[in-house]
């Protein structure tokens, strides 16, 4: 049986729970690490990344003032 865990130091109910979710992150952050760096990831610039969230913004907004 695992130790409960104090909910002040952890938000896991037990260390079993702690590690579980640790060893699924760690997977996780290594994957996005290995799609990264390979040559077939999609790049894109900040000013791409800027003129897509003012298209996105300017769209909700438009909604809004139609709604």
């Amino acid at each position: 049986m695992s130790a409960v865990q104090n909910p002040i130091v952890s938000e896991f109910p037990s260390e079993q729970d702690a590690a579980t979710y640790d060893a699924w992150l760690r997977q996780k952050v290594q994957a996005s690490l290995a799609n990264a760096d390979s040559p077939a990831s999609k790049r894109f610039t900040s000013d791409d990344v800027a003129r897509k969230l003012a298209a996105t913004i300017e769209a909700e907004n438009a909604k809004r003032r139609l709604a």
